[in-house]
């Protein structure tokens, strides 16, 4: 099946850190040999304030072959800039990219082993360059036709370049850490689901630094092909770049379209 959102409300604050692919796996039970997903927004606004400009966009390809194995490609960009009338000074709300490529192997009907490699930018955070790749089981522990529970627990190396706050100054280095994710999705009826994601990283040389995102969704079938969807995401990092918040929120509303669908 195929599916292109339309976003009629953005994020209200900047994007975190964690990307959440669970929430992408969460929302298709594909069956194609391929589907194609694409995503794109532009905003431009002048008041008295100031004029504002933004823009998102989404491309994800996933790839299925021989039964048990399938890619996904994804990447996306968001850039949102505010300029104030009567000065030059652009102030940047957002400006975040990335690009993560998955694959996976279904070993039984319960366990998946899971490989994946990320590039990401979000400059805004001051992540100049973020680098990560990883590989670990995938367990099924639920599967009803109310709902599924999945738990994976994936080795990472992070190779992370980010700036110092309020200097030029930059630092480089590379940790090692667990990605843990466990990820619940409940279908009240035909209507109505609820979704839940969270996601623990701890460095394995010291358990104090960690990030942990958590997202929650809710999803509103209106009429055929049409749906309703909101989603709450926090993230927490207990050791941020410097003069970076240690947690950041966000609620997004979304308006979905969807169309196509078989081989």
């Amino acid at each position: 099946m195929k599916k292109i959102l339309f976003l009629l409300f953005l994020p209200l604050i900047m994007e975190g850190q964690i990307v959440n692919i669970e929430k992408e796996r969460l929302a298709d039970s594909l069956s194609n040999h391929w589907s194609l997903n694409a995503e794109f927004s532009f905003g431009l606004s002048n008041n008295s304030a100031g004029r504002n400009l933004e823009g998102s966009g989404q491309l994800r390809l996933d790839y299925f072959f021989k039964e048990k194995n399938k890619f996904m490609l994804m990447g996306a960009f968001g850039v949102n800039r505010f300029k104030a009338n009567g000065t030059d000074n652009v102030t940047e709300i957002e400006n975040n990219n990335f690009i993560h490529l998955r694959y996976n192997r279904d070993l039984t009907n319960w366990l998946t082993w899971e490989a994946f490699t990320q590039a990401q930018i979000n400059e805004v955070e001051l992540v100049l360059f973020r680098w990560l790749i990883g590989t670990g089981p995938r367990f099924r522990i639920l599967k009803k036709d109310k709902g599924h529970i999945y738990f994976g627990s994936l080795y990472m190396f992070e190779k992370s370049e980010e700036q110092v706050g309020g200097t030029e100054d930059v630092i480089n280095y590379g940790h090692h850490r667990l990605s843990n994710y466990l990820s619940m999705q409940y279908n009240l009826n035909d209507k109505f689901s609820l979704s839940h994601v969270t996601y623990y990283q701890p460095r394995v040389d010291n358990f104090n630094d960690f990030r942990i995102a958590s997202e929650t969704g809710i999803e509103i079938h209106l009429v055929k092909n049409l749906t309703w969807n909101t989603y709450f995401e926090c993230v927490y990092d207990s050791y941020p770049p410097i003069s970076v918040i240690e947690l950041r929120y966000q609620i997004i509303n979304s308006l979905a379209l969807t169309f196509g669908g078989g081989k």
